[in-house]
């Protein structure tokens, strides 16, 4: 299959796959609203927090400011504050 044609069929699957996930395990799946996030980022923060059972801290906010190593591809992206 090519990559162009097999992300189309993603994309169509990926909202079923979703909402079967949240049927099937409500309990293991976070139903992250990325608008949200984006709009209120303490409200979704501290959502999320909570539904992994972990405790808020307002560092948690301020990601783009911590000096620990970043290994990741998106190493410069956590450097950023959020849009």
């Amino acid at each position: 299959m090519r990559p162009r044609r097999l992300g189309q069929l993603l994309r169509r699957l990926l909202p079923h796959l979703t909402r079967s996930w949240l049927e099937w395990h409500p309990e293991r799946v976070f139903d992250l609203q990325y608008g949200v996030l984006l709009a209120d980022p303490e409200r979704m923060i501290r959502c999320m927090l909570d539904f992994c059972g972990l405790s808020f801290d307002s560092a948690r906010l301020a990601h783009h400011k911590t000096s620990r190593a970043v290994l990741t591809p998106g190493a410069s992206q956590v450097r950023q504050p959020a849009p």
